[in-house]
């Protein structure tokens, strides 16, 4: 999550290009949300990261955990 008073400053001046974000400092956003004003940014909801690609990759990592807590072995991306 960013600052987003620093992304809007940022946005203004032109040291920042363009943002986009799934994720937004304040829960849930309101239509008043300052980010909303500039045409180069790009918001999604909470999806950015739903792909074909990615629904693969996390099948397949999630077996291979489980193959190695059978096994005996630490998973790779075990969260504690």
């Amino acid at each position: 999550v960013a600052d987003e008073e620093a992304v809007c400053e940022g946005l203004k001046s032109g040291k920042i290009a363009g943002y986009g974000s799934d994720v937004f400092e304040f829960e849930p956003v309101t239509r008043d949300c300052p980010l909303f004003q500039f045409e180069n940014y790009v918001c999604t909801p909470h999806t950015a990261a739903e792909s074909y690609e990615n629904y693969a990759m996390t099948g397949m990592k999630t077996a291979q955990a489980l193959l190695d807590v059978f096994e005996g072995k630490e998973p790779e991306n075990r969260l504690v």
